[in-house]
């Protein structure tokens, strides 16, 4: 949403999700859609969020988002491409984008690898009725023969369903859900997550993977990875990886694997740090911050704070007044740190 909110989107994203969705509702856990409530994950994921951000959590499906997106990229200049497959580029002096998985330009991956073989189910019923005035937001679903998360809108009628397993729990076929998939297969699970034998109606079967790799690094060439891949730090792969085992593989704890207490969900996605030596010599174990706290660690995402900016009438972020570069603050003697933070992280210089 940070980004969203420099390139000037975030306002009509915002609007949009209003629309369809409570930008105030939490993160829940069920047997199934119809059956019996589990607790909440959190009650409101954006409860105090303007102290700490100035963009807040939405929701918005990829039919409602895609469209305000690419009137942004036209009206840019940029070039759009649909049902094609890159198979291959080149670098010139002008430079060439693309979307590529790391391994096609040598970089390597280190992770836990593939988790499933997902899909995403859009239906068209009435299954919200199973949920209006209990709870709303994201609802995961932890059911015997499927786990995954419903989100649906405002008027209970549409929604999706994200399964990551399907079948016996704890099985290798359960890991599979996209393999062999018909629409009578997608039917059968949306009704055994719903716990309710109803008439759905599925509007679009998706199949997707669900991998928790990061990549080592950021950059070939003239070639930056962006999006997903450059998000996540390697050590907060740990904290992905448990995550996805308590709210939706929990049998995976009987493997020997330990989880621990759940990071907090503004800690994981404001709170991040990347570790680097060149400026912080000591390391430090906590990979991320209280984004609440005053402090800022070598590292970590820039405080929000609303500032007042002489000769303009409105208050603008703290953020906004650092530029869109990654910025390093040093003291008097901190040419040698810069040099070195540069050439640690492989991030080219502006």
């Amino acid at each position: 949403m940070r980004i969203y909110l420099e390139l000037g989107l975030y306002d009509a994203i915002r609007q949009e999700a209003a629309k369809h969705y409570d930008e105030h509702a939490g993160l829940y856990d069920v047997e199934w859609l119809a059956g019996r409530f589990l607790g909440p994950y959190t009650t409101n994921p954006n409860e105090d969020i303007e102290s700490v951000s100035p963009t807040m959590h939405l929701c918005l499906t990829q039919q409602k988002f895609e469209p305000i997106l690419r009137k942004k990229v036209v009206e840019e200049g940029g070039d759009l491409c649909f049902s094609s497959e890159l198979i291959d580029f080149q670098q010139d002096a002008d430079g060439q984008g693309a979307w590529l998985q790391p391994t096609v330009i040598g970089i390597g991956i280190d992770g836990r690898g593939l988790l499933s073989h997902s899909i995403t189910i859009y239906f068209y019923k009435d299954a919200g009725k199973h949920v209006k005035g209990k709870y709303s937001g994201v609802i995961y679903v932890n059911a015997d023969t499927v786990r995954g998360l419903f989100r649906i809108d405002k008027s209970g009628r549409e929604g999706f369903l994200g399964v990551n397993t399907a079948g016996e729990r704890g099985t290798e076929e359960s890991r599979y859900p996209a393999n062999k998939l018909t629409n009578e297969r997608a039917q059968e699970i949306l009704r055994a997550a719903v716990g309710a034998d109803i008439e759905i109606q599925a509007t679009l079967i998706l199949p997707w993977r669900a991998f928790c790799d990061n990549a080592r690094r950021y950059s070939q060439g003239r070639v930056l990875l962006v999006g997903e891949t450059a998000a996540t730090v390697r050590k907060q792969l740990t904290n992905v990886f448990e995550r996805y085992i308590s709210r939706t593989a929990p049998e995976l704890k009987n493997t020997g694997i330990e989880v621990k207490e759940e990071v907090p969900e503004p800690h994981m996605e404001l709170g991040n740090r990347y570790n680097c030596g060149a400026v912080d010599v000591v390391l430090q174990t906590a990979i991320t911050d209280d984004p609440a706290s005053a402090i800022s660690s070598p590292g970590s995402i820039a405080r929000h704070a609303v500032v007042d900016n002489p000769g303009h009438a409105d208050n603008i972020p703290l953020a906004d007044l650092l530029g869109h570069t990654f910025v390093l603050l040093t003291g008097q003697q901190g040419a040698s740190a810069a040099t070195g933070f540069q050439s640690e992280i492989l991030l080219p210089e502006f």
